[in-house]
């Protein structure tokens, strides 16, 4: 990696070629009066490629299929017990739809609920100081997205605690533009600001979020240990993508989790992930019917699952910058990185890494395409993506767990497995074939209290509590969308319309899983890449623009003519704000687009250039 990190005084940092050995990572009773608060270098990655085929992922590919046929193998086998089987298994999916959809509600229901700090932790939030670093990956998307992003971090109440990294790919299309403009557009706007740029090392990355995220962060940390204070700082991580807009008051919630879970500083950080609840509503309300069903489904299964069971963070989430240098940051040999760094955390430092609710929504742009075949082509490259990246997964923490701790690596492992592999992979299609009436396989009749029905019609009551469930999320996202002041045009009709088409497009998500599972075992890490992921609307909008009706260009600040009512200049951010570098006439032909007249987040308006001089 040659690209530089350079801040906003102009300073310049190489990454370290090779970092020492790292200081041991610290337990949670290690009193910070007697070592440092950070140890001094990431964790040093001595990993490599393995063996393209011959990975755990076949025996997890093989489990998937096992599980996902047993509708047949099992008529063949016992056709006396398949009608008890399938009916208990449908019946299991159903009740864990609806217990995803009560954790689901019930974590929606604390949002903007920011937690208390301890009686002994008062005084020490108060003098607590605090640094953010923000990642920001850019590749082929449009200039416009990544400045709405930026423009998130501009209109939180203290920009001048964020350290932004703009981590740019050296093969990023007009790359030196893109830097200009955004280096014109929000230096000295924030306490710091770098922009790297990061050169694939074939030998130990693959292309893609992982590996420029990992040497963004690794720049990042090296720019951020030479500040003043650094070791007597509260440092923090955050990890987007670029089509991601944070709630104005993000970073103040996630100071109050920090507080509530580390009251003092005589103990070492707690190692945890903050993760804040996300919705799909960047123009959900413009994508066709299968992808605003999988945004809606995604964020109860976020709010649900994912924080509800402790499994993994999702796109965009934070943690004390303590757990990242004991990790080693993110594997850049992966494609997913929000659940390898999990894994990798959980085996670097032999603890339950929990993931705990930061109760502020953000914002996260959904599948696009140009068309609506190639609508449908990004929803499925997504799902593959997913489920690849999972297997992935699965293979990492079977070969580097070293079963410690006991209970807590067991019980993530089977709840891991049981959600990716079997839920969300495997149940559509077991429940499709289950759905099959097979010649040979009769399905006896129950009576009880006097009433009298068959069992295959146990089927359409598992249906129901799956309509209930789903309907849940649907709840929570009609409130999600006026909570944040997002305005969509849904009507009624259409909202019950993809209500009752949920089922449907779930069964073809796990049909699409389950192929990319199989062709994963025949592929191997070929298939792995972040890359089959790109997000091809996004290209192509900034390319033809012109061409393309309105329903698919994506919404940005700079295509919104009005402001909302009730928007309004954040003015205690402008008090530490310090003035921008003012962009000048004759830089046109170096920058691609000026600051808009406001960065939105749903209702709330900021005006980016209110205090510039």
């Amino acid at each position: 990696n040659t690209g530089l990190a350079q801040g906003c005084c102009g300073s310049q940092h190489r990454a370290p070629q090779q970092s020492p050995p790292p200081t041991p990572g610290m337990d949670r009773d290690t009193p910070l009066m007697t070592t440092r608060r950070y140890q001094e270098y990431p964790a040093a990655d001595g990993g490599r490629f393995g063996n393209t085929y011959l990975r755990w992922t076949v025996l997890h590919a093989s489990a998937v299929v096992i599980l996902a046929t047993v509708p047949l193998w099992l008529s063949a086998a016992a056709p006396g017990a398949t009608p008890w089987v399938n009916t208990g298994i449908t019946a299991g999916f159903a009740l864990v739809w609806l217990w995803v959809a009560v954790n689901a509600a019930g974590n929606f229901r604390r949002l903007g609920m920011q937690p208390v700090t301890p009686m002994e932790g008062v005084e020490t939030a108060r003098t607590r100081a605090f640094k953010h670093i923000v990642i920001v990956p850019c590749y082929t998307d449009p200039i416009e997205v990544l400045m709405d992003c930026l423009g998130s971090l501009l209109m939180q109440t203290h920009p001048e605690r964020l350290l932004p990294v703009v981590a740019f790919e050296a093969r990023t299309p007009d790359l030196e533009r893109k830097q200009a403009t955004v280096k014109a557009a929000f230096q000295n706007r924030f306490g710091d600001f770098l922009v790297t740029v990061h050169t694939i090392e074939k030998q130990t990355e693959i292309p893609g979020g992982c590996s420029n995220k990992n040497y963004a962060l690794h720049q990042a940390h090296e720019y951020v240990k030479n500040c003043p204070g650094y070791q007597q700082t509260a440092v923090t991580v955050t990890t987007c993508d670029t089509d991601s807009l944070f709630s104005p008051q993000y970073f103040e919630v996630l100071e109050a989790c920090y507080n509530s879970e580390n009251p003092t500083d005589a103990r070492a950080a707690r190692m945890c992930v903050w993760q804040p609840p996300l919705f799909y509503n960047w123009d959900l309300d413009k994508r066709p019917f299968f992808v605003r069903i999988t945004g809606i489904m995604r964020s109860m299964m976020m709010l649900g699952g994912l924080i509800s069971f402790n499994l993994n963070p999702m796109s965009i989430f934070s943690y004390p910058l303590e757990l990242g240098l004991t990790g080693g940051f993110i594997n850049p040999r992966y494609s997913v990185d929000d659940i390898i760094f999990k894994v990798r955390c959980m085996c670097a430092t032999n603890q339950k890494i929990p993931i705990l609710l930061m109760p502020a929504p953000v914002i996260s742009g959904p599948t696009i395409g140009t068309n609506y075949w190639q609508e449908i082509d990004e929803w499925a490259r997504q799902i593959r993506r997913w489920i690849v990246g999972s297997s992935e997964s699965f293979h990492y923490f079977v070969m580097h767990w070293r079963g410690r701790p006991l209970a807590s690596g067991v019980s993530w492992f089977f709840m891991f497995f049981a959600y990716y592999a079997v839920l969300l992979c495997a149940g559509g299609v077991l429940t499709l074939l289950a759905s099959v009436p097979l010649p040979w396989v009769e399905y006896p009749r129950v009576c009880a209290g006097g009433t009298c029905f068959g069992l295959q019609e146990f089927g359409l009551v598992a249906l129901v509590v799956q309509y209930v469930a789903f309907g849940v999320a649907f709840v929570i996202d009609y409130k999600a969308v006026r909570v944040m002041g997002i305005e969509e045009q849904v009507h009624p009709v259409r909202n019950i319309a993809h209500w009752l088409l949920s089922p449907v497009v779930l069964v073809v998500y796990s049909v699409i899983s389950f192929y990319a599972i199989i062709k994963f075992i025949f592929r191997g890490k070929a298939d792995a890449g972040h890359v089959m992921a790109a997000k091809e609307g996004f290209t192509a909008a900034a390319k033809q623009e012109e061409e393309l009706t309105g329903s698919m260009c994506r919404t940005t600040s700079f295509t919104r003519s009005t402001t909302p009512s009730g928007s309004f200049v954040n003015q205690v951010a402008l008090q530490h704000r310090r003035p921008a570098v003012e962009l000048e006439e004759g830089d046109t032909a170096e920058v691609l687009l000026k600051l808009p007249e406001r960065f939105y987040f749903g209702s709330y308006a900021f005006d980016p250039r209110a205090g510039l001089k």
